[in-house]
């Protein structure tokens, strides 16, 4: 008996500690993805925008640390490629897509940081630097939708500050959680 109440304490605190945890995570929800953000993440969709008809700013998400990491987000829709998904690109493709990317950023040192996939999406990822200073670019197309994040980390005094493989860790995770709106 008091083996079988062991056993159903252990298994109540371990429930428990799953559902702080789950409780802890925070969903950034736009018209069209969700994303789950870790403890210590918040996100800001107040000052999302349409540039024009087509370009949005969908928000950004933010984690609160010593060197605070911003990622922003935006909608690029391509009337020309609703058709195209990298979801269905072949390896050689979606490695041809990313070249592109790499080609297109060739003025800004880039380097490719690989593929991270949210179910079936792949994003590509590069880290390149401008005049402002280190970021992490990741892209991916659906149906003519083009979704992409720039993340920059700043100090507190809002100087650009590198970004660390710990951060680009940090983006990957939190992209591989990418849902688009159906």
């Amino acid at each position: 008996m008091k083996r079988l109440l062991s056993l159903v304490i252990a298994l109540l605190l371990a429930l428990s500690a799953v559902s702080f945890a789950l409780a802890e995570e925070k969903t950034l929800k736009t018209p069209y993805y969700t994303i789950t953000l870790p403890d210590g993440w918040d996100y800001d969709t107040s000052e999302a925008e349409a540039f024009d008809e087509d370009s949005e700013f969908l928000g950004s998400f933010t984690n609160k640390q010593d060197v605070i990491l911003t990622v922003e987000s935006y909608l690029i829709r391509y009337a020309e490629m609703a058709d195209i998904s990298l979801a269905e690109f072949s390896a050689e493709d979606l490695q041809d897509y990313a070249d592109v990317m790499l080609e297109d950023f060739s003025d800004s040192q880039p380097v490719a940081l690989g593929i991270v996939t949210a179910g079936s999406i792949p994003f590509v990822l590069i880290k390149a630097a401008d005049e402002q200073g280190e970021y992490v670019y990741a892209d991916t197309l659906l149906k003519g939708l083009n979704f992409q994040f720039v993340a920059y980390a700043q100090d507190a005094a809002e100087s650009v500050q590198p970004i660390t493989d710990e951060q680009v860790e940090a983006i990957k995770t939190i992209l591989a959680t990418f849902m688009p709106e159906a």
